[in-house]
């Protein structure tokens, strides 16, 4: 191995480490859920994501999203897409459907 490919691993390295520390950092930096999860979608795009999504279930069961980034801002509607998402079926068979209720309970 020459000193590029070391440099590069390296550099590799580093870069794996660097975006967990960013993450902590993002959501440890504020007391408000909302703008830590926010800032966190900001860290992921545009590596290792071309685009990220926050959606949370609220109190009353409601689903909201509340930050979608895209590395390419052109693509986003100009209003966004945050806001209360439409309810999901009970029987859920999409995955993306199931994920935000938890889970699957047995028994």
């Amino acid at each position: 191995m020459d000193d590029f490919e070391v440099g590069d691993v390296v550099q590799r390295a580093l870069d794996r480490l660097t975006l967990p520390a960013e993450a902590t950092t993002a959501l440890s930096s504020t007391l408000d859920s909302h703008n830590g999860l926010s800032r966190g979608c900001r860290i992921l795009v545009p590596q290792p994501a071309d685009w990220a999504a926050v959606d949370l279930i609220e109190d009353d069961g409601r689903r909201r999203r509340i930050s979608v980034v895209h590395h390419d801002p052109e693509v986003l509607p100009v209003g966004g897409l945050t806001g209360v998402l439409p309810p999901v079926p009970e029987v859920a068979v999409g995955p993306l459907a199931r994920v935000p209720a938890g889970p699957a309970r047995c028994c």
